[in-house]
């Protein structure tokens, strides 16, 4: 059984990410945990504030926390039509200043196999600092599922790949893994650049070789003019998909992450389906 985090702020729009894991959970068995991040501060006054105080302070607060969670899961699901046994969930609370390496270091310590966070269009300025959701894309060696604010519940009964085929073998199997206890269809999505040019019965040979799952294969010859993340969005469109997948680079330059940013996190800032990214 995989075992997926969900994380929440209790917001309106963090709701998008229990409606998927409900999904998710109706189409296979997951061990779900909802993780709530605060952050603490710590009086500076140490005469009235001693360590032993602060900590009575973080045990109640934390307390408080994890029941506002167990009671936003609990309200949120009431009015869903898509449900789960809340019972049989975990509930925790992380305190650190940096909510994306909370959840990180939950994720890693709990041996948590995806982290599942709902997201929503950013603004310029936003963009340019950047958001939880993509921090956690270009940064977490656990697989992250981003869903929209505006996801409607649906199967998951497609899933998109799109691949730059570099690292095929390995990548598809990933993504298979995902898929096969879904019994999801897979569509590898490849562009042509201008250094190469094959076709879809090319591709789909080579797929055939690393796995026997039905993996269905569209190549195509973008317009250059237009940006890649559009010519995407417009195949999530014309397939009807349930779910895109990315690889992303996570080993650039700290110039490259700055200036040159990841396309999976780009695309997780307008996202019209979940979308599920992995370390490249």
């Amino acid at each position: 059984m995989k075992k997926i985090v969900v994380t929440t702020d209790f917001s309106a729009n963090s709701a998008s990410a229990l409606a998927f894991v409900a999904q998710l959970a109706s189409q296979t068995p997951v061990e779900i945990t909802f993780l709530y991040v605060q952050h603490l501060l710590h009086p500076t006054s140490r005469e009235s504030w001693g360590d032993a105080s602060f900590t009575e302070y973080q045990q109640a607060e934390t307390e408080k926390a994890l029941q506002e969670l167990k009671d936003f899961v609990g309200k949120t699901y009431q009015t869903m039509a898509g449900k789960i046994d809340v019972a049989s969930c975990h509930f925790a609370v992380a305190d650190d200043f940096y909510t994306e390496k909370a959840i990180r270091d939950y994720a890693a310590e709990n041996e948590i196999d995806y982290i599942c966070i709902s997201t929503r269009g950013a603004g310029t300025l936003k963009k340019m600092v950047g958001t939880t959701t993509s921090a956690l894309i270009k940064n977490s060696e656990i697989p992250v599922i981003s869903v929209p604010a505006h996801y409607e519940v649906k199967p998951i009964a497609h899933i998109l790949y799109a691949s730059d085929l570099k690292k095929l073998e390995p990548e598809l199997q990933q993504v298979v893994d995902f898929a096969k206890p879904l019994e999801a269809q897979v569509e590898l999505l490849h562009f042509n650049s201008l250094a190469e040019s094959l076709d879809s019965e090319e591709v789909q040979a080579t797929v055939q070789k690393f796995s026997d799952y039905n993996v269905q294969v569209k190549v195509e010859n973008p317009d250059y003019v237009k940006a890649l993340i559009a010519h995407i969005k417009d195949a999530i469109h014309s397939s009807q998909t349930s779910m895109l997948v990315m690889f992303t680079e996570q080993n650039r330059s700290f110039f490259q992450k700055i200036f040159v940013s990841s396309k999976a996190a780009d695309y997780s800032f307008d996202a019209p389906v979940p979308l599920l990214t992995f370390k490249k």
